[in-house]
């Protein structure tokens, strides 16, 4: 077992989670680490307290679930990095976590629940989410797994499904919500703004030359709103910064290579090659193309009084 810098073990190896006393493990995409998984750590942590057990969260990497169903497999909410540094608030002491190289993958689930969560874990119990997904192609197979962990001696409880005002929470329903530029609801959903996280590289510096130094972000997330200005704040070292972020292309400038820059009010530091995240408020705008530079440089102005009014309020 691997000690990450969130304070959370992370385990390549299942036969190492038969070390630890009477395992109660989360199972779940996690993707979004949303309020309805939440819902399920907190129920697997309460279990594992009462059972006197070592609660665990059981992750399928996100290239797994891509490896399963190429050119079907949904876009991510989260990055795997970010995913393990959200999974470390939750009180799971472990992270077990099924790589693509694993030889987990391929088996049915009937064997990973025989060969793995019984043989080689040892689990004492597993929670689930009612309509689970535990990658792209094992869509709603919580009713499965109860049968299953029946034939095998195995607990299995299903979580009931969280709903926020009427809406189930889901990974599929917060990705539809993001790609169809409702962050609104997407942040009630995941209990938590959406963000964009990756490192920042060198880009073309238009925003140096209009003024307005950016980050650009070589962004490895991948569900991404519609193009457009958005109210954001940018997370750099365990720093919050209010900015203001740019999807999409330049038209202005005839670039049309698609871009997520954004710049950081009333910030001035040397942030290429950090890691950075940029979590999503609210989009002030589309996409424009402006008839001049100055005409370009002016209303960025605008969109940046527009971003502190929001932020202000947020």
């Amino acid at each position: 077992m691997k000690r990450s810098r969130f304070t959370m073990e992370i385990i390549r190896d299942p036969a190492a989670i038969g070390l630890l006393g009477r395992p109660v493990i989360a199972l779940s995409d996690f993707d979004g680490v949303h309020l309805g998984q939440l819902a399920l750590l907190r129920a697997t942590v309460e279990w594992a307290r009462t059972a006197c057990g070592s609660p665990l969260a059981c992750v399928f990497d996100p290239t797994s679930a891509q490896a399963l169903a190429v050119g079907r497999a949904p876009s991510q909410i989260t990055a795997l990095n970010d995913r393990l540094e959200l999974l470390a608030t939750t009180g799971v002491i472990g992270v077990a976590l099924a790589e693509p190289a694993s030889s987990w993958n391929g088996l049915s689930l009937g064997e990973f629940m025989r060969e793995y969560l019984v043989a080689k874990m040892r689990a004492f119990g597993v929670m689930i989410e009612r309509n689970a997904e535990l990658t792209s192609e094992q869509a709603g197979v919580g009713a499965v797994i109860a049968e299953l962990g029946r034939e095998c001696g195995l607990e299995v409880i299903a979580a009931p499904p969280v709903k926020v005002d009427g809406i189930e929470v889901s990974s599929a329903r917060i990705r539809h919500l993001i790609a169809a530029g409702d962050l609104k609801t997407a942040t009630k959903l995941l209990g938590r703004h959406h963000f964009l996280s990756g490192a920042v590289v060198h880009g073309h510096k238009r925003g140096r030359e209009l003024g307005f130094p950016s980050a650009n972000l070589a962004c490895e997330t991948q569900s991404v709103p519609p193009d457009g200005v958005y109210a954001s704040r940018a997370f750099v070292d365990g720093a919050q910064f209010d900015s203001i972020t740019n999807i999409g292309t330049r038209p202005t400038f005839g670039e049309f290579d698609r871009v997520i820059e954004t710049h950081m009010l009333d910030f001035s530091r040397d942030v290429y090659g950090k890691r950075i995240r940029v979590a999503l408020i609210e989009r002030i705008r589309s996409q424009h193309r402006f008839d001049s530079v100055e005409a370009l440089s002016r209303h960025i102005t605008e969109d940046i009084k527009r971003v502190r009014e929001v932020l202000a309020r947020a």
